[in-house]
């Protein structure tokens, strides 16, 4: 399903949904990786929402699941299943969490008690966590590898791997994924998260560590549920959707807020999105858009904004850009309105002049701001990135792309559409790169901070 042209009062539909317990999640997908999309934003809970987890799990650790018990709901998980990967389009803080709270127990077991009983549970909790994958070496035997059942965002998988290996193995015997530097973000929360769990965990102990840890554990996987929610197509439109569905309940009462998304986030991965493939969008992100942010963060950095009281350098990251993506899209629209006048005066000289369809298509645009339907009724927010998501998608239409050529489940199709479809993204993924390289070449130019911020 197409979401971009279905409903937009719809987020998403399923065909599969379920309300199972955490372990039963984690066993439902035991045979395929969990995959966050290499660019959705960082992981980044803080004390105040991991300490209400863990309370949440430890109120449920000395509970029967038998009888009236009712179970705590973490909420709702989105995926969808590509080959041997399930994509998390939503919950990817809650998964991340549970597998560092899992590693904690394990960590913190095996310091406090060395029994048999205790290497039986760090077992059965590495059993889960990791996946055995067989490697190999050319001209040499094959070897049995674990490599993380989770694969976090690009900016965090160093950091998570590090914090769920067990300390006992040596980091040549865990395959690694790939990692990136990004420097102007950080801000390392995984292992905060972490250093959290294992100092407050002990301070749950009773009489023995040993049947706290394995109280805790059995608490989290038998009474604690997630609501699966299967769906399939434009993962994009769905991310996004669920943002606008997020930000709105700021403003309501919310049991489990979590961490509301950056607009930043959603203008990175808009961007990154328009690639074919991961290895694309890396090579486009390490390029263009980490020099982007250093740049920036440099510029906004060493100056004092005006209407501020107080240093640039105490903005957040988020902030800066937010304040560089207004100044550019400003110079853009302004660029993009001397050439309509020119070519217009151009063409008022030409006998029987037709005026191209461009005044038809930003009518069209006009009535295509219903950007999350009936779950997006707070129109004010994230006006920055509808602004730059609606000055992308107009250059794509000049270049005569259709955005939802390529988008969509790609079941059914033949070899002749789906060579169609890709070349289509190939040519969009053009018009986007040479927008980043734009973008960066206008960080550059200092001035565009010294001018003000436009308004938005």
């Amino acid at each position: 399903m197409n979401v971009r042209n279905a409903n937009p009062n719809i987020i998403c539909v399923s065909n599969n949904c379920k309300f199972l317990t955490v372990g039963e999640t984690l066993a439902t997908t035991r045979s395929k990786r969990l995959q966050i999309p290499t660019f959705q934003r960082r992981y980044c809970w803080g004390r105040q929402v991991l300490k209400k987890f863990l309370e949440d799990v430890n109120n449920h650790a000395t509970r029967s699941s038998v009888g009236t018990f009712r179970p705590h709901s973490f909420g709702r998980i989105v995926t969808t299943e590509r080959g041997n990967q399930i994509l998390v389009v939503d919950g990817q803080q809650r998964l991340t969490t549970i597998n560092l709270l899992l590693a904690s127990i394990r960590d913190v077991v095996q310091k406090h008690d060395k029994s048999v009983e205790s290497l039986a549970l760090q077992t059965e909790i590495n059993d889960i966590l990791f996946q055995k994958v067989v490697k190999q070496k050319s001209g040499s035997d094959a070897k049995m590898m674990r490599r993380p059942k989770l694969t976090p965002s690009l900016d965090d998988r160093t950091a998570f791997l590090k914090c769920i290996t067990p300390a006992c193995k040596s980091p040549e015997r865990t395959s690694q994924p790939a990692s990136s530097s990004s420097p102007s973000l950080a801000l390392d929360h995984i292992s905060k998260a972490k250093a959290f769990f294992m100092s407050s965990i002990p301070t749950l102990f009773r009489n023995s560590p040993l049947e706290r840890c394995q109280a805790l554990y059995r608490g989290l996987l038998n009474n604690c549920k997630l609501l699966r929610f299967e769906t399939d197509g434009d993962l994009w439109t769905v991310y996004e959707r669920l943002a606008f569905r997020q930000h709105s309940f700021r403003y309501m009462h919310n049991p489990a807020p979590g961490v509301q998304c950056a607009e930043a986030d959603l203008v990175k991965n808009f961007l990154l999105s328009f690639f074919p493939n991961e290895c694309e969008g890396i090579s486009a992100y390490r390029k263009l858009w980490v020099p982007l942010e250093r740049q920036v963060v440099r510029v906004v950095g060493s100056n004092i904004l005006p209407d501020q009281t107080k240093s640039a350098r105490e903005l957040p990251v988020g902030n800066r850009l937010d304040l560089f993506l207004a100044a550019y899209l400003t110079h853009e629209q302004n660029a993009e309105k001397k050439d309509i006048l020119e070519q217009e005066d151009e063409e008022d000289q030409v006998e029987d002049f037709k005026r191209p369809p461009k005044r038809n298509r930003v009518a069209t645009g006009s009535q295509k701001k219903n950007y999350g339907g009936a779950v997006h009724f707070m129109q004010g927010a994230f006006p920055t990135y509808l602004k730059l998501r609606s000055h992308v998608e107009d250059k794509l239409v000049r270049q005569g792309v259709d955005v939802t050529a390529w988008q969509g489940t790609a079941n059914g199709i033949t070899t002749m559409e789906k060579e169609t479809r890709e070349k289509k993204q190939k040519r969009a993924a053009g018009v986007v790169r040479a927008m980043m390289e734009s973008m960066l070449a206008f960080a550059k130019k200092d001035t565009w901070c010294h001018s003000g911020t436009p308004d938005s």
